[in-house]
């Protein structure tokens, strides 16, 4: 209709009352520009792509002796932010005993969605969630992910041991031939051709490099006597070692060599080595760590940083900066962070972008997140995390929280995005 106005009014206009017409065009003009504007909202609006977000869930199914002996593996669909349905992947017990047919578990170790299509569990078993079908369900040791292959570790006397390899195309599981499939010794470097061992047949300890032949050589004369521990410790005290990359690694001494008592405390130092160079240089201290009732150790969080765990708490090794600070706040990948210590009033303080979005009951160590999306597992604030109330979720595109109430609640598995 305004189309029509505009074209057509001007020369309908007579001569005369020119002015008129004057006083009319600025509303004119603004009735076109409303109407530009309009059209090109719906244009926008109609021409963006809705964000399909899946949350994958292991949920147990109670038996009649109330014992959760059979999970589901199920995703919780949300559109554009907003919960939508819920479907059923995957149904298995969860462990073979009297029951026929394979068996999954989701409650034993790391459980992760790889491609943005497979879950694997913590004890090993693969699963399709695109297809809803079970790729595997031998119960080995991850070591990798390398394409689509999935590597594997055995140590049975029954069955073998060694590696094997799954591979997601042909769908096929079996042992690796090369008698020499990453076979060195120690601690694996990234690209497994170097390991490292700690030398405790006297102290002070020393650092054994292996190369991919597994010959041997001491590139760590004196490396302490490990971890610093109270006299309540239950393990003996370790060396802690930490590949940065395939030419580096970290490790750290605790002050002088000797013995210690309760109440001493301690400079902990972060050393660099360069295995080529044999070059060796300190990238950080950490002054007054008090003795330890277990091991201290390196850790990378999912953004990259190098994490030193003591007694005296969480420490970030800065590399290029040589210091080691206050690690508060425990990243978990795409934009958002967790509060490491958790508050008893509140629970944690959960932020996306370094700005807080809400503070929830919950842990960190298995929050899951995507672009835009966090999924934790919470509970009333002082219950016991063991035993969740079920998930809670929040998204950018809403800003809001969503509570997913699941009274058998295995694990929280990861994200698919469609």
């Amino acid at each position: 209709r305004y189309i029509v106005l505009l074209r057509r009014l001007p020369r309908r206009m007579p001569s005369a009352p020119q002015a008129g017409y004057n006083k009319l065009a600025p509303i004119l003009n603004m009735t076109r520009l409303f109407f530009i504007v309009g059209l090109l909202s719906t244009t926008c609006c109609f021409g963006q792509t809705q964000r399909k977000n899946s949350l994958l869930v292991a949920e147990y199914q109670k038996n009649d002796e109330g014992l959760g002996n059979y999970t589901h593996l199920v995703s919780y669909n949300f559109m554009d932010g907003k919960l939508t349905s819920k479907d059923t992947i995957l149904s298995a017990p969860t462990s073979k005993g009297q029951n026929r047919g394979s068996h999954v578990r989701y409650d034993l170790g790391h459980n992760f969605v790889y491609k943005n299509r497979y879950v694997i569990s913590g004890i090993g078993n693969v699963i399709d969630a695109q297809t809803k079908s079970l790729v595997m369900e031998e119960s080995d040791d991850l070591i990798e992910v390398r394409g689509d292959s999935i590597i594997f570790h055995r140590n049975n006397i029954i069955t073998g041991t060694g590696y094997l390899v799954c591979d997601l195309t042909n769908r096929t599981y079996g042992f690796v031939n090369d008698k020499n499939f990453l076979k060195v010794n120690g601690i694996h470097s990234p690209n497994h051709l170097w390991g490292l061992e700690i030398d405790q047949s006297e102290l002070p300890c020393k650092i054994v490099l292996y190369d991919e032949k597994n010959r041997q050589e001491v590139i760590v004369n004196n490396c302490g006597t490990g971890t610093l521990l109270s006299s309540y410790a239950s393990t003996m005290p370790n060396v802690p070692v930490y590949w940065t990359d395939n030419q580096h690694f970290l490790y750290a001494t605790y002050g002088p060599s000797g013995r210690w008592m309760d109440g001493i405390m301690v400079t902990v130092t972060i050393h660099k080595i360069n295995i080529e160079t044999k070059g060796s240089e300190i990238v950080a201290k950490i002054d007054s760590v008090p003795p330890a009732v277990s091991t201290s150790s390196f850790s990378t969080d999912p953004g990259g940083t190098i994490i030193f765990y003591c007694a005296k708490g969480q420490f970030e090794i800065d590399l290029g900066k040589k210091q080691a600070g206050p690690y508060n706040m425990s990243s978990v990948d795409n934009d958002f962070s967790i509060e490491n210590n958790s508050n008893d009033e509140y629970g944690r303080i959960i932020a996306f972008q370094s700005k807080e979005i809400g503070r929830v009951w919950c842990n960190y160590y298995n929050a899951k997140t995507t672009t835009g999306f966090i999924g934790v597992e919470y509970g009333d604030v002082g219950s016991n995390l063991g035993y969740p109330k079920g998930v809670r979720v929040w998204n950018n595109i809403t800003e809001n929280w969503t509570d997913i109430d699941i009274p058998w609640l295995s694990s929280i598995i990861g994200w698919i995005e469609k």
